[in-house]
């Protein structure tokens, strides 16, 4: 089969496609024929850094969808030509955090494509009990496109940040893939949605639902506009130290500050007298349990939050998506077409 494959850590020109083995299909997996795949900006840090790809050659990318080709021999609930979407996130299924439910908190945890060869190629192969089958009215883009942005971001708002109906939400990227969602699911929460963004995603931002938008480059002190807005309940924080100290100021009591990542660097100053002051909690996150999973492709099935795709590139143009990812220029998803 075809996938892009990379021999070392580096940028995009060590992409290639490439001939690989087909996968083997184990007794409990299923073989996926890949329609499309999604790039998210793991792939990125998985392609630049030893420390995630687990060996060499590797295949990044965590989010799929396609169809049923094979099944394994102890699989009851699937068949052929089943159109399905992926769960990217493994857990062990044994150790205490599992039997807990919080298969993200696992000894063993995997992310597809971080670890374990991803989608972008023409067949992976799956275990079933993280293959989810999609309904007649969700094509395979928008299935492809889902994935790990709903259920980090379902985790993020609603199992750490318990948004209620009525409170506010500030979600300091507006653009990317958690961004696009983020906004669309604390709406469909009833919540209030501020957004910063840069120039020239603020039309798209709006047209997502946000109440207020926030230029960062033309507010540098955006601060004092969150809180004239009355403050933020429930931040969700993936911009790390440039936003981290102004985010901790504008928590109202009682708020939640939820964080997924550092893209600006990992060593935000922290006002801790503002934390207990206002009785704040900081919450870290990461992707999330297999009930997230499942709760978040509700909002995906009954189309109340929907990916926003900012373009598709052929599997043999991987090297121009990654570098588009790069540019940090794009609204919402790019996909793969295989």
């Amino acid at each position: 089969m075809k996938a892009i494959v990379f021999d070392e850590p580096g940028g995009p020109e060590n992409l290639s496609v490439r001939i690989v083995d087909d996968p083997v299909c184990k007794e409990n997996q299923v073989i996926i024929d890949i329609k499309f795949a999604a790039l998210n900006h793991l792939d990125l840090w998985v392609r630049k850094s030893p420390t995630y790809a687990a060996s060499t050659p590797h295949v990044g990318g965590s989010d799929g969808s396609g169809t049923i080709s094979e099944i394994g021999t102890k699989v009851k609930n699937l068949n052929l030509g089943d159109r399905v979407l992926i769960n990217p996130g493994f857990s062990c299924g044994n150790c205490r955090y599992c039997y807990m439910g919080e298969q993200s908190s696992c000894d063993s945890f995997k992310i597809m494509g971080a670890g374990p060869w991803g989608t972008e190629a023409e067949k992976i192969a799956v275990d079933a009990k993280n293959v989810l089958k999609i309904p007649d009215n969700i094509t395979f883009e928008v299935a492809a496109a889902a994935p790990l942005t709903f259920i980090t971001v379902y985790r993020m708002l609603a199992t750490k940040g318990n948004v209620q109906p009525g409170e506010t939400v500030l979600v300091t990227g507006g653009g990317g893939g958690i961004g696009t969602v983020a906004i669309q699911m604390a709406k469909a929460m009833k919540a209030k949605v501020i957004v910063l963004t840069s120039t020239d995603k603020i039309e798209a931002v709006h047209q997502l639902g946000a109440d207020v938008v926030i230029n960062y480059l033309e507010t540098p002190d955006w601060e004092n506009e969150v809180i004239n807005e009355g403050g933020a309940d429930v931040i969700i924080e993936s911009v790390g130290e440039k936003t981290w100290g102004k985010s901790i100021k504008v928590l109202n009591k009682r708020g939640r500050l939820v964080t997924i990542g550092a893209t600006t660097g990992a060593l935000g100053e922290t006002e801790i007298r503002e934390l207990y002051r206002k009785q704040a909690s900081i919450h870290g996150s990461f992707m999330g349990s297999n009930e997230d999973f499942l709760k978040s492709m509700n909002f995906l099935f009954d189309g109340s939050v929907k990916p926003v795709i900012d373009s598709v590139f052929k599997l043999s143009d991987a090297r121009l998506a990654h570098e588009r990812l790069e540019t940090g220029k794009h609204i919402g998803k790019i996909l793969l077409q295989v």
